[in-house]
């Protein structure tokens, strides 16, 4: 089974893309196995998530690749990026491109993904934080546990 996603106005990433392909062999399948395994959701939502991030990033790049004067800037070269998201890392071509000389200023290479691209996205950011403090409420509540216990003992 093939999975694939369609992005429309998505600049050059525009179109439909494959994502994934689904083969679960050729024997037919046991009773009460329909449907996508856990397993092979996650590789779907994680790369789902790789062609989002893509095209969103293409979409950016494009945008900030033209200068004020209204000319395209050129592409000095590329660093591979890592984000981690909720579904998992992803991995970004970034260019660099050369500022434009008109505002008299000396050339030098700038990244259009400068301030966008973070080591995480908010969302992961979110929920590490929330499951730290849901862990920690649970070590606090093992700890009262443990001396409401202690006291327990020495009423008796």
């Amino acid at each position: 089974m093939l999975v694939s996603v369609e992005f429309a106005d998505a600049g050059t990433k525009s179109g439909t893309h494959r994502v994934l392909i689904i083969g679960r062999g050729s024997e037919g399948p046991a009773p009460g196995d329909i449907g996508l395994s856990l397993e092979e959701a996650k590789t779907l939502m994680s790369a789902i998530q790789d062609e989002f991030v893509s095209a969103q990033a293409a979409e950016i790049v494009e945008a900030r690749r033209r200068c004020s004067c209204g000319e395209k800037l050129a592409i000095k070269d590329w660093k591979l990026r890592r984000i981690h998201t909720t579904f998992g890392r992803v991995y970004l071509p970034s260019p660099r491109v050369m500022s434009c000389t008109c505002n008299s200023s000396r050339r030098r290479a700038i990244s259009p993904l400068k301030g966008w691209l973070t080591r995480s996205t908010n969302e992961l950011r979110f929920l590490a934080a929330k499951l730290a403090s849901q862990h920690s409420v649970v070590r606090s509540n093992c700890a009262n546990t443990q001396e409401l216990g202690h006291l327990n003992e020495s009423m008796t």
